[in-house]
């Protein structure tokens, strides 16, 4: 008599369980709910212990360890399943809470899902399932689900991102999608098309390339360097993943080169000593995409063509170019405020002096200049087409060597036998005094240094980075 009573009270409670809104019509505390939270926070604490007798034993190769039944029993038989029924209950469990999270971030009725209080937890449970059990990581991978649970992880990543409670989740997610990208299986599904019904906010068109290249690009891009300490991990998936990109989209193509001008550009190179590492690998990136796939990547061909004088400047790179770009760039903005009072005035000059001929003349010379200059992180993420510029007669002054400038002097008779003259004089003093001020203000630019850990960068060091 009982039984039928409870099939009907348990098909209840899995109907009123997808309900919208299902959350206000019963309040009131959600036990399963409770109870499946503390069985993942619990796990996720044992397969994370590691402490006197429980440290894992060092393998004979030295370099990897693995634990056993005597240190910590549960990361030993975690990392000893290997059943496929066992694994396809784990991936659809975690899938399933997935799917729920996103659905209720973007559902179809505003308020109608609530959030899974467990998400974090599920978030280091699977990270510890693919670290302890490789054959578990073999099984995601090859399955028709591993590009769904890497969409779901950026879509949430992206969700937090700007949230700083939140930021400790997002480097374990950035860790996930790095150890993900170092496998074949991984690589391999990049060209298949996105399959996932992601949230319109984070939807691109493309393959699942393309998802992972806007989403590492948004996540360094719209974070103003919160996320600092993530972009080695973002970056090297970037670079792990090239070899696999094919048929990238406009936008896609356009990101990367974005990445490459922001990770290049001085003020950031010479911030901090990792940095030049994050340039190592976009190049990377981009000659995985030129020697393994290169008929098959217009766009990013292009981009590079486009930015070819980016790629040469790093050539001949050198410290004094690097802090003379960043003291330009301080005096542009202390320049800044003046220039804008004065905004409306040179409007009206500019259109009362520039005749048809100037303007003409100006848009030919804008034309022929090899100037380009990409948008960079912290730009509006929709603006993906490159913007040229010309090169202004300031900017040419300060590409030149860091020496005194060359100074007009009478013939070598008439110096040798009568000296300079009052007016050479005063020039050569000028010369030697601005050369001293310019050389004087990048040493104390390089010395307080340019980082914001206080990092002083020297010649040697950009030499050997």
């Amino acid at each position: 008599m009982n039984a039928p009573h409870a099939v009907n009270h348990n098909l209840i409670g899995g109907v009123t369980g997808k309900l919208p809104y299902n959350h206000l019509m019963f309040k009131g505390e959600d036990t399963k709910a409770n109870l499946v939270g503390m069985c993942l926070e619990v796990l996720c604490v044992l397969l994370d212990f590691q402490s006197g007798s429980a440290r894992d034993i060092p393998a004979n190769d030295g370099e990897s360890s693995a634990p056993t039944a005597r240190t910590n029993a549960f990361r030993y038989f975690i990392a000893k399943l290997h059943r496929a029924s066992d694994f396809e209950f784990i991936l659809h469990g975690l899938v399933g809470i997935f799917q729920e999270q996103m659905s209720s971030i973007h559902p179809l009725l505003p308020g109608s899902k609530k959030s899974v209080p467990y998400i974090a937890e599920t978030v280091i449970f699977f990270w510890k399932m693919i670290e302890l059990n490789k054959k578990f990581r073999a099984y995601v991978l090859d399955s028709e689900k591993a590009m769904d649970i890497l969409a779901y992880l950026l879509c949430y990543g992206l969700e937090i991102k700007d949230k700083p409670e939140q930021h400790g989740l997002c480097r374990v997610i950035s860790y996930i999608v790095q150890s993900l990208s170092a496998e074949r299986a991984f690589g391999n599904k990049l060209t298949s098309p996105i399959k996932t019904q992601l949230p319109p906010k984070w939807t691109t068109t493309g393959n699942n390339g393309d998802f992972l290249i806007n989403a590492v690009y948004c996540m360094i891009a719209t974070t103003s360097g919160a996320l600092n300490s993530l972009y080695p991990a973002l970056v090297i998936a970037l670079s792990n993943a090239a070899p696999y990109f094919k048929n990238l989209s406009i936008n896609s193509a356009a990101r990367l080169m974005q990445l490459f001008t922001a990770f290049s550009n001085s003020s950031f190179l010479l911030s901090d000593e990792g940095h030049p590492r994050l340039l190592f690998f976009m190049l990377e990136v981009f000659n995985a995409i030129l020697s393994r796939n290169l008929a098959d990547n217009p766009n990013v061909v292009y981009n590079i063509v486009r930015a070819h004088k980016t790629f040469e400047d790093l050539g001949t790179y050198t410290l004094a170019r690097g802090l003379r770009e960043i003291r330009r760039i301080q005096l542009a903005k202390e320049e800044q405020p003046a220039k804008s009072g004065d905004k409306g005035t040179s409007r009206t000059n500019s259109s009362e002096v520039e005749q048809p001929h100037d303007e003409k003349a100006r848009l030919l010379r804008d034309e022929g200049s090899d100037s380009v200059d990409l948008p960079r992180p912290g730009d509006p993420v929709d603006d993906i087409e490159a913007q040229r510029q010309s090169t202004s007669d300031g900017e040419r002054a300060t590409a030149r060597p860091l020496t005194s400038p060359p100074i007009i002097t009478a013939s070598l008779a008439d110096s040798q036998q009568t000296g300079p003259s009052e007016k050479v004089r005063g020039k050569m003093r000028a010369g030697r005094s601005g050369s001293e001020d310019l050389t004087g203000s990048l040493e104390r630019l390089a010395a307080a240094g340019v980082g914001r850990n206080g990092f002083v960068p020297t010649q040697e060091w950009v030499c050997t980075s």
